[in-house]
């Protein structure tokens, strides 16, 4: 089945996109993007750059996908953003930010 895009919808021509997809207003879908099948983007969701995602999956409004880190290790890498296939499928909240993440070493601990 075909993609729905609103007209309103901005989508780089490098992006990947699969079948099925519903991107609704003010989207914006950055290039080296990469969307599976049947996933929806509501109003004012923004894939950035690198981000791969996969089926199936809901993004509410204002969402921010592959979203520059505020982690003060990160120097400007490329490591995309995944988002694999859901089941059921994945919704993102208003306001998600998914970002990019450093990898803390294996013999790493978190405090609280």
């Amino acid at each position: 089945m075909a993609n729905q895009i609103h007209p309103m919808a901005v989508i780089d021509p490098e992006a990947i996109l699969g079948d099925n997809n519903v991107i609704g207003p003010f989207c914006v879908i950055d290039k080296n993007v990469v969307i599976g099948d049947n996933n929806t983007f509501l109003n004012n969701v923004t894939v950035h750059f690198g981000a791969r995602i996969g089926s199936g999956n809901e993004f509410f409004p204002g969402a921010s996908i592959s979203t520059k880190p505020q982690d003060l290790k990160f120097h400007g890498e490329e490591p995309p953003v995944k988002l694999a296939t859901t089941t059921p499928s994945a919704r993102m909240s208003p306001s998600a930010v998914v970002r990019h993440q450093k990898e803390r070493p294996s013999s790493a601990t978190a405090t609280c």
